[in-house]
C-alpha cells in the first residue's frame, strides 16, 4: 500500500499562497451545498425578501440578485436565504463562492449569518474575491446579503455555500512579524497590493502637485528648503483608490540629504518625520482626509526623494515561511516577544548614548554614519558605528533597557565589517544601570565581510536595580555596520522585531484547524511532523480545545508522545535520544488501541495501552496549556495505523526506503495545493 492511499492531511511551506497556508492533499473535500437556487434560475425559490417596505429595491434580474441599500442610510435592506437545509455550526469553516458585479457607491458587499449584525464578523466580498473562506462565529440557519449605506448597489449570482472540509491551517497572530525570505533578506510576512502611486520614479515632470520649493528632474523630486512652513508634494488622482481604514506600506528613498525632515501622509494620517539618506519605510492606516498621498517637506528640508511606492498591505495573521539557515523553507511558529531596544536600526538617535572616549564623535552624527549601507532587509538603512581605541569597557555606545531583576534575557544584533576593519573585534556587554558590574561579557566578536547575526547566551539580571545598559564597545580603533539590535525576555532569540521610538511586541503564532473530522480516524491513525522545536511544547489532534481526547506529539526535555482519553493520560512515552532543541526530527505517533508506537528518525519505540478516542476533529499547535514553537517542514495525518515499512519510509533519515525531501514525496504522490 502506498502512503498516498491513506494520507488525508499534508501541511507544508509549499502550500503557502497569497497569505494562506493551504493543505497539500491528493483530493479536495467540501461539504453539502447549503444554498438552494444559487443561480436564481427559479426566481425567488429558496430566497425571501426582508424589510418589506423596501422590497422593491431588491430584485431578481437576469444577472442574479440585485441589491440596493435604499435612499437613506439604512443597513437593513437585504435578501435572505431561508431554506431549512442550511445548518451552519459555530467554529466550522465555510467557503462562500459567488459572482459579484455592478458595484455602485461601494466596492464591497457582505453577508451576515442569520442576519445578526456583528461588525467584527462580517463576511465581505468584492468583484475580485469570488471565493471567501470564513469561520462561523455563530450557529446559523440562513444567510443575508446586505448593502449598507446610502444608495449602494451590487449584483450577485452563482451563490454557493459549503462547509470547508480541507485541512488548510488557520493562522492567528494579530501583529506584524518578520521572517527571512528566499533571497536571504529580513522582511515582514505580508500580502502586498497593487501600486497606488503614478510616476513614482519621477520619470516625467507630471502627475504630482508640487509646492513652491519642489522641482522634478532626472528621476528625482528635489526640495531646496526655500519656503517657510511645510510644503506639499502630493497626488490627488489616487484619492479614490485609497480606502479609509486600510493599511498602506509607504516607501521612498532620500538622497543628497542636507537638512530637515519629510513627513508622509495618507488621506490626512501621518507616519512621523524621517530624515537622512536611505530607504524609508512606514505603515499608515488611511484616514478620511482629502489630500490623497502627500509627502510634506519641512521648511528646512534640503534633499531629493525617488522611487515613491504606496501599496495596500496585510501583515496581521499572515503565516511566515522562513528560509533562515538556508535550504528548504519551514513554517515559523514563535512565542510572544517584546524588543526592549527602542531604536533597533537607528543608532544615531539620542536614545543610544555615545561616550567621547569610546566613540569617535567627530565622524558622522555623534560617531554614527546613518543609512550608509544596504542592511539585511535589502534597503539602505544600516548604520556605521565608529569606535575609538579604548580599554574601558564602560566606554562606547549604550542604550538603557527596561529589564527586571531575576528574568532571563537574550541579545542579538547583525554586524558586518568593512575593508581594513574585517578581523577586528566588537564587544557586547550588559550591566545594571547603577552600582553594578557587568553580569555577562560575551566573547569578542571578530568582524567578517558578511552580515552575521550575533546571538548572545541568555543572562539573568540580579541586584536591586532592574534596568540595564546594553553596551557596544571595542578594544580596536575600528568601525562596523550594525542593524537589528534586539533584547528580549526568553532563553533564545526570535525573529527581528523592528522598533523606532518605543518597545514593540510581536504576538505568538497560533496554528489551528478544526471541523475536519472526516479527515481524521478516531480509532486509529498516524500523526507525523518534521520539525525543530524551539522550546517545550505540544502539537495535537483532538476533539476540542480541551484535553478530553488527544493524540499528542511534543518536546519536554526530549521528544515524547501521549494519548489522553476523557481527560486522563493513557500513556506518555519519551524518546531520550531525541533531546536537542533546534534540531530537526521526523516524528510519527502511530495510535491504535493495544498497538501504538512512536517513531523518530526511522527508529521505533513501542508503547502499551488500550483506549477509545471519540470524534477527533481538530489540529492544534497547543494542548494542555503549552503552545508549540519551532520550525515546521511538514505535518501529515493518516487515517490508518501505517505498517512498520511505511513508518520507516516516512520517518527515515538514511537509506533508500524513504523520501529524501518533501519535493520528492510531493512529486511521487502527485500532491496539489487545495
Amino acid at each position: 500500500m502506498s502512503l498516498l492511499d491513506d494520507v488525508s492531511i499534508v501541511v507544508t511551506p509549499n502550500g503557502y499562497k497569497a497569505g494562506e497556508l493551504y493543505a497539500v492533499v491528493p483530493t479536495i473535500a467540501s461539504g453539502t451545498e447549503q444554498v438552494v437556487n444559487g443561480d436564481f434560475s427559479n426566481g425567488e425559490t429558496g430566497w425571501s425578501i426582508s424589510d418589506a417596505a423596501d422590497s422593491a429595491t431588491q430584485t431578481i434580474v437576469s444577472g442574479g440578485l440585485k441589491m440596493y441599500s435604499g435612499s437613506a442610510a439604512d443597513n437593513s435592506n437585504r435578501m435572505s436565504q431561508t431554506t431549512s437545509t442550511m445548518s451552519g455550526q459555530i467554529g466550522k469553516s465555510y467557503i462562500l463562492k459567488l459572482t459579484a458585479t455592478d458595484f455602485i457607491g461601494s466596492s464591497t458587499g457582505s453577508i451576515r449569518l442569520d442576519g445578526v449584525y456583528d461588525p467584527s464578523n462580517l463576511i465581505n466580498f468584492t468583484a475580485a474575491t469570488p471565493e471567501v473562506r470564513f469561520i462561523a462565529y455563530r450557529n446559523f440557519t440562513y444567510i443575508k446579503f446586505f448593502a449598507g449605506g446610502v444608495e449602494k448597489y451590487y449584483t450577485v449570482d452563482n451563490v454557493s455555500l459549503q462547509e470547508d472540509l480541507g485541512a488548510d491551517m488557520d493562522v492567528t497572530r494579530a501583529t506584524a512579524a518578520t521572517r527571512v525570505d528566499e533571497a536571504g533578506l529580513v522582511n515582514y510576512a505580508e500580502i502586498i497590493g497593487s501600486e497606488e502611486v503614478t510616476n513614482g520614479d519621477f520619470a516625467t515632470d507630471s502627475d504630482w502637485i508640487k509646492g513652491a520649493n519642489w522641482t522634478i528632474a532626472n528621476n528625482l523630486a528635489t526640495s531646496d528648503g526655500s519656503q517657510t512652513g511645510n510644503v506639499s508634494l502630493k497626488q490627488l488622482n489616487s484619492l479614490t483608490n485609497l480606502t479609509i481604514g486600510t493599511n498602506y506600506k509607504v516607501q521612498f528613498t532620500i538622497s543628497g540629504y542636507e537638512s530637515g525632515v519629510i513627513n508622509p501622509h495618507i488621506r490626512g494620517v501621518q507616519s512621523g518625520n524621517v530624515s537622512g539618506n536611505g530607504t524609508k519605510t512606514s505603515y499608515i492606516i488611511a484616514g478620511n482626509g482629502s489630500d490623497g498621498i502627500n509627502l510634506y517637506a519641512g521648511s528646512t528640508f534640503v534633499g531629493s526623494i525617488s522611487d515613491v511606492s504606496i501599496k495596500e498591505v496585510t501583515r496581521d495573521n499572515v503565516p511566515r515561511i522562513d528560509y533562515s539557515g538556508g535550504g528548504c523553507p519551514h513554517i515559523l511558529a514563535e512565542p510572544q516577544r517584546t524588543n526592549l531596544v527602542i531604536y533597533s536600526e537607528d543608532f544615531s538617535n539620542a536614545a543610544w548614548s555615545k561616550s567621547s572616549v569610546g566613540i569617535d564623535t567627530s565622524i558622522g552624527t555623534n560617531g554614527i554614519n546613518p543609512n550608509i549601507a544596504i542592511s539585511p532587509d535589502g534597503t539602505l538603512n544600516s548604520d556605521r558605528v565608529n569606535f575609538l581605541l579604548q580599554s574601558d569597557r564602560d566606554s562606547g555606545m549604550y542604550e538603557i533597557i527596561s529589564a527586571s531583576t531575576g528574568n532571563s534575557y537574550t541579545t542579538s544584533v547583525y554586524l558586518k565589517g568593512e575593508g581594513s576593519n574585517i578581523g577586528k573585534t566588537i564587544k557586547i556587554r550588559i550591566k545594571r544601570v547603577t552600582g553594578g558590574s557587568f553580569v555577562s561579557v560575551d566573547a569578542d566578536y571578530v568582524l567578517t565581510g558578511e552580515w552575521v547575526r550575533l546571538e548572545m547566551n541568555p543572562l539573568t539580571l540580579s541586584g536591586a536595580n532592574s534596568n540595564a545598559l546594553l553596551v557596544f564597545t571595542s578594544n580596536d580603533a575600528t568601525s562596523c555596520l550594525m542593524y537589528g539590535c534586539q533584547v528580549e525576555e526568553g532563553s533564545y532569540p526570535t525573529s527581528i522585531i523592528p522598533t523606532s521610538g518605543s518597545t514593540v511586541t510581536r504576538n505568538q503564532d497560533i496554528f489551528t484547524r478544526d471541523g475536519i473530522g472526516s479527515l481524521i480516524n478516531s480509532e486509529e491513525g498516524v500523526l507525523f511532523v518534521e520539525m525543530a522545536f524551539s522550546d517545550d511544547g505540544r502539537l495535537a489532534i483532538l476533539n476540542s480545545d480541551s484535553s478530553d481526547d488527544q493524540v499528542v506529539l511534543g518536546f519536554s526535555g526530549s521528544v515524547f508522545c501521549r494519548i489522553r482519553e476523557n481527560g486522563a493520560n493513557v500513556f506518555t512515552q519519551f524518546v531520550s535520544s531525541a533531546n536537542q532543541l533546534n534540531t530537526y526530527y521526523k516524528i510519527a505517533i502511530k495510535y491504535k488501541s493495544g498497538s501504538s508506537a512512536i517513531w523518530v528518525d526511522g527508529n521505533e519505540t513501542t508503547v502499551s495501552g488500550t483506549f477509545t478516542l471519540n470524534d477527533l476533529s481538530k489540529i492544534l499547535f497547543i494542548s494542555e496549556g503549552s503552545r508549540t514553537y519551532g520550525k515546521v517542514k511538514q505535518l501529515q495525518v493518516y487515517k490508518t495505523a501505517l505498517t512498520d515499512e511505511q513508518l520507516i519510509q516516512l520517518t527515515g533519515t538514511s537509506g533508500t526506503d524513504f523520501y529524501e525531501s518533501y519535493a520528492e514525496m510531493a512529486s511521487a504522490l502527485t500532491y496539489t495545493i487545495q
